[in-house]
């Protein structure tokens, strides 16, 4: 909380270690777990149509407080809803990547049950295909009303991006020392390639291979994609960056003493209230600057282990592959380093390729070339981490390479192709299958 006190305000001089601190602990732990966040939209089905859910609707109609309430519990997974009542299942991290993969694959399936059992489905796509109304605002957290006028003063992208959009993210252990500082460059080099290998949210024009992915870009620039310091400053160590990058983000909000919270407004940068406070908030404290960095949205969030933020939500015949190539991108050392190698030159133009991704996925030749260079590597190292990788799971990656990747498509293409043939071709594709099902690749 925010002070008047000259004591305890925080110092530019303590920015930096604050920030390393918190994102990069040296004592983070070293254990190559991996934990899996998947959004899905829930949608009700009938004779005249689909429409989605709301958290806590009025009279008899199905919710999905209701639905979380009537699905069946998974030990290692918790569940939560996001600002337009999108549902979340996010796993404990394992070890074993198979460990966490059928986490995920269970929770997903009690949901789907749960679902089906109203007439419902969960859809997992980068953006609600299906509905063009953005939903309201349901979140009863405080965070997330002063966080949708602070987006809404700059734009009305904050809004789709906060209750129209769904992602997949991986929590990946952070490691220590240069294992940290490598899997932070290789997790945000890799960015542009991976938001173009399994885009999931295209427009049907043909346009853009992952709406979400736009969507995102227009939300702030000041707190989203790839921080400019990683791109100008390569030498620099991660906590610099990510410290550079704190400073000169707009303050999203502010947060009293009573739990309450006022938006920030674009062109107050942290670097501001630091250095000259607010007349009516008063200075920051180091637990503001903490705070602060949860309000990042970049491509990669530290938080004493890493959070990969770059894939749209993945229906699960592609879900699994998502996360096999990038256990073997970030855990396996030898794959690590020689994809650092391949993707070091192209940092400078990492916002550009970024930018690329979302619009053409890996349709253009020479992005293709090098996704399937850098796949290839990232699937041998996660064929090197053995048992921690079920087999079946390296078979349904190298099939995802071969129809999607190395023909210079992504499942966008699918996804676009099934839904110009009919929405519920789409739903179909989009759907989560039962507990007892398994969906071919």
């Amino acid at each position: 909380m925010p002070t008047r006190d000259d004591a305890r305000r925080l110092r530019h001089a303590d920015v930096h270690d604050i920030v390393a601190a918190a994102a990069f602990p040296t004592s983070a732990p070293d254990d190559d777990a991996i934990g899996i966040e998947s959004e899905w939209f829930a949608v009700g089905t009938g004779p005249t149509g689909t429409h989605r859910l709301l958290l806590d609707p009025t009279g008899d109609q199905l919710g999905v407080s209701g639905l979380l309430a009537a699905a069946q519990p998974v030990d290692g997974v918790r569940h939560q809803t996001e600002p337009g009542a999108q549902v979340e299942a996010a796993t404990a991290p394992r070890r074993a990547v198979g460990d966490a993969l059928g986490l995920l694959r269970e929770a997903g399936g009690a949901l789907a049950d749960a679902a089906a059992r109203e007439g419902a489905v969960l859809l997992a796509a980068g953006i609600d295909l299906w509905h063009e109304q953005v939903p309201p605002q349901q979140s009863r957290a405080p965070r997330y009303p002063a966080m949708a006028s602070y987006l809404a003063s700059r734009g009305p992208a904050g809004a789709v991006m906060m209750r129209h959009t769904a992602s997949l993210q991986l929590n990946v252990d952070l490691g220590r020392g240069d294992v940290a500082a490598e899997r932070w460059a290789a997790s945000l080099l890799a960015a542009p390639v991976s938001l173009a290998t399994f885009a999931t949210s295209p427009s049907l024009d043909g346009a853009l291979a992952s709406r979400r992915a736009r969507v995102w870009a227009s939300v702030d620039p000041t707190r989203t994609g790839i921080p400019k310091a990683f791109v100008d400053h390569p030498s620099w160590t991660p906590g610099r960056q990510l410290a550079d990058a704190a400073m000169n983000a707009d303050v999203l909000l502010v947060r009293h003493a009573d739990g309450s919270a006022t938006p920030g407004r674009p062109g107050w940068r942290f670097a501001d209230w630091v250095a000259h406070g607010h007349p009516t908030h008063g200075w920051p404290t180091p637990d503001d600057l903490r705070y602060h960095l949860t309000t990042l949205f970049h491509e990669v969030r530290p938080r004493g282990w890493l959070e990969l933020r770059s894939l749209d939500a993945l229906p699960a015949r592609w879900r699994e592959p998502a996360v096999v190539l990038h256990a073997g991108l970030l855990l396996d050392t030898r794959a690590r380093q020689r994809i650092l190698e391949v993707l070091e030159p192209t940092r400078s133009r990492g916002p550009q390729l970024l930018a690329r991704a979302a619009r053409q996925g890996v349709a253009d030749p020479s992005f293709c070339a090098l996704a399937v260079e850098v796949w290839s590597f990232a699937l041998d190292g996660a064929k090197r981490l053995g048992d921690a990788i079920p087999a079946d799971a390296i078979r349904d990656t190298e099939q995802f390479i071969d129809r999607f990747t190395l023909r210079g498509r992504c499942p966008a293409d699918a996804m676009r192709e099934a839904f110009r043939q009919d929405p519920r071709a789409a739903l179909d594709l989009a759907a989560e299958p039962s507990q007892r099902a398994r969906v071919p690749a």
